[in-house]
This record gives structure tokens, sequence and C-alpha cells, in this order.
């Protein structure tokens, strides 16, 4: 079951969009795939149990070859 009504968004869809600034980037900024599945998964059960006193556990199944899926922003110097 999949919990809603978290910051305007799902669980899941939050702790993606936290992860595309969050997640553990490269030296160059890069965020793959894997290291936004592996946040989303420490994320959504620490975020269910907080909130609804219930873990909730996203599916992960990755198959094949890690890969690019973000770049960090840089902020530009002031």
């Amino acid at each position: 079951m999949a919990l809603e009504g978290y910051q305007n968004h799902s669980v899941f869809a939050f702790a993606v969009l936290e992860g595309l600034e969050k997640a553990q980037a490269d030296t160059s900024g890069i965020i793959s795939v894997m290291a936004l599945a592996n946040y989303v998964s420490d994320r959504v059960p620490e975020i269910t149990r907080q909130r609804w006193n219930y873990e909730q556990f996203p599916m992960v199944s990755l198959q094949g070859q890690n890969f690019a899926i973000a770049r960090r922003q840089v902020a530009a110097p002031r």
C-alpha cells in the first residue's frame, strides 16, 4: 500500500524528489540511478515511521549497469 499525503506528494515521490537534491553524488555532481534508489530505500521507511508509526518499504529491482540519472546543480557564485 502506498502512503499518500506527505508534503503534497506520495511518500515515494517525495523521497525521489528529495533524493535528486540529497543523494550521494560523485565528484562531478552526477547522481546514479543506484544512488537514488539507495536514498529512496532508506528514506521512505524513515518518513513513514516518523509520520505514521508504520514502516513502508519500496520495492527495488535493479538489473544491468548503473547509469547517471541527474546532475546536481551548483549554485553560481555571487
